[in-house]
């Protein structure tokens, strides 16, 4: 008995399975192949991340060593500054420049760990005297146009008080006389204490 054969099989050949043609405009599904939005969103999560951390780097930066505000609190810097008035601290004013005569200064105050607002009046190497009510720097009556009028500077001790400064020593006052703790009582004030100006 004799099987039919396929006249179109030559021997030693494999033969092909016929399979479905393929439709060019469709393409196979790969099980693995990412999916393009999920890898942008997981990007601009990243770059958010980044540039908040860069944000808050940059905030501590500028509030530490360039701008940062201070609320002032009391009443020794009227009628110039009143309490719960917000001004800005420029710790860069004194990076190439010294105090001057008239500054508002913000200082470290006897406790490392509280700020005081003063008016600079005397600088380094001057002689300061407190007397009758005045200042006098130099031996000259300090011109005061900020003090309100009738203002009087009085020593704690209410006798006259003279201070001869050192090379990196200021003079410091509040405007308002009669509720400001100030050099009159703790003395002058080293340049290192000085932090920087005040910008109202």
């Amino acid at each position: 008995m004799h099987l039919p054969t396929k006249t179109n099989a030559r021997c030693g050949e494999k033969r092909e399975t016929d399979s479905p043609p393929l439709h060019p405009n469709i393409i196979p599904l790969v099980a693995n192949h990412p999916n393009p939005r999920r890898r942008t969103l997981k990007r601009q999560l990243i770059a958010i991340a980044l540039l908040l951390i860069c944000s808050l780097i940059s905030y501590a930066a500028i509030n530490r060593w360039c701008l940062s505000t201070v609320v002032v609190q009391g009443r020794s810097m009227a009628p110039t500054l009143h309490d719960g008035d917000r001004c800005l601290l420029n710790r860069f004013s004194y990076l190439y420049a010294s105090p001057k005569r008239g500054d508002l200064v913000v200082l470290r105050d006897r406790d490392e760990n509280d700020l005081a607002v003063k008016r600079i009046v005397a600088l380094p190497g001057e002689s300061v005297r407190v007397s009758e009510g005045r200042m006098f720097v130099n031996g000259r009556r300090l011109v005061e146009p900020y003090l309100e009028n009738g203002t009087q500077t009085t020593a704690p001790t209410g006798t006259d008080q003279c201070y001869s400064l050192g090379s990196h020593e200021y003079f410091v006052l509040g405007d308002n006389r009669a509720e400001s703790e100030d050099s009159r009582f703790y003395g002058p004030v080293s340049r290192d204490q000085i932090i920087g100006t005040l910008i109202r």
